[in-house]
């Protein structure tokens, strides 16, 4: 009976408040966490947002070139998706190939004649198509994480005393049968 009683005390009285304030803490800091990585991801989005609006009037031959690109490039994509339903062949690694090829050749043709025929020298990519940010993927794992924290570690943290506090609970009821 005295086993009992000192497993439910402790359970309540030293287990529950311990497992208690490690749950809170960890809480507040993923809460914490997620709000430093939720405002890293609006800002830096925002700051490429301000860069690209910043070389629109540069970049905009540039952005009406590569549609006009997919555009033409069009009844490829459509031809390997077709192939596909029908097939269940992926022509992926096969256009792959072919590009690897095709930009071999343009960095052999940029050393003869000065610039590339099938890309963007390096100052555009940087000025109209680069921007580090946080991408969407980033915070989805990192919210999956703080999610898994509170579905998982958090309720056994806060129940953490209750285990012992059931098994005080049997004994001392043992004790009487």
């Amino acid at each position: 009976m005295g086993k009992g009683l000192s497993d439910i005390f402790t359970g309540f009285f030293v287990d529950g408040p311990q497992g208690l304030g490690e749950g809170l803490a960890k809480g507040f800091a993923d809460i914490g966490v997620l709000l430093h990585w939720g405002s890293e991801y609006i800002f830096s989005n925002l700051i490429c947002w301000m860069h690209f609006m910043k070389n629109i009037n540069k970049c905009f031959i540039y952005y009406l070139f590569d549609i006009i690109k997919l555009i033409a490039y069009s009844p490829f994509i459509f031809m390997k998706w077709i192939c596909w339903e029908l097939t269940s062949l992926d022509l992926t690694e096969w256009e792959d190939y072919i590009w690897k090829g095709i930009y071999y050749l343009d960095n052999d043709f940029k050393r003869y004649s000065g610039f590339y025929m099938f890309q963007y020298d390096y100052d555009v990519r940087q000025d109209c198509y680069n921007c580090k940010r946080l991408k969407v993927l980033a915070l989805k794992k990192k919210s999956e994480q703080i999610n898994y924290d509170f579905m998982e570690r958090m309720p056994a943290l806060l129940n953490k005393g209750g285990e012992k506090m059931k098994k005080g609970g049997d004994e001392f009821k043992a004790a009487f049968e």
